[in-house]
């Protein structure tokens, strides 16, 4: 989580004195819609989870697979969407209309799964492949169990506050 919040900090430090406009107020700032559509993606919150599957296949489910993984689901905004419309300036005072927080990724590596089982050769990539695609979305279920959106509307918010705050407004309101 301390990664994306510098590599956003650094990204809002690199576009502060390279974009400058002057909105109708005659408040400066370097933020344009462009440069937020540029961060593409504002990931506020992350969570780690572990999950087991098993499946059974042959006669009378013979055969089984314990796959005991783990993974990560990133959770923020996508900017890349947002328009002018969604920004509006009265005076010194920036209201913005985030768009609502989603699931932008679960990552499960290949290392971060086991197989247990009796007999792996009788299970084929793809078999292995569809389980661990199940893992995944147990895991992205989980998090959202766990208030990963909730988390990632409220971080979100603040951060967004914060970094066009720095840009000198002096009241940013996000919905």
């Amino acid at each position: 989580m301390w990664l994306s919040r510098f590599f956003l900090l650094m990204y809002a430090w690199n576009f502060r004195g390279n974009h400058r406009i002057t909105v109708e107020n005659d408040v400066e700032t370097s933020v344009t819609v462009n440069d937020i559509q540029r961060i593409s993606e504002l990931v506020t919150s992350s969570f780690y989870g572990e999950t087991a599957m098993r499946s059974k296949k042959g006669f009378m489910g013979r055969k089984e697979i314990v796959v005991i993984g783990s993974g990560t689901v990133r959770a923020g905004f996508d900017l890349s969407s947002m328009t002018e419309d969604d920004f509006y300036c009265d005076g010194d005072t920036l209201y913005l209309d985030l768009p609502e927080p989603k699931i932008l990724d679960v990552i499960v590596n290949p290392k971060d799964y086991e197989i247990f089982d009796c007999n792996s050769k009788d299970w084929s990539q793809n078999e292995i492949n569809n389980i661990v695609s199940q893992m995944r979305k147990e895991i992205e279920r989980d998090a959202i169990k766990h208030g990963v959106l909730a988390t990632a509307n409220t971080e979100g918010v603040k951060k967004m506050q914060r970094l066009l705050m720095d840009f000198g407004f002096a009241d940013v309101r996000v919905s």
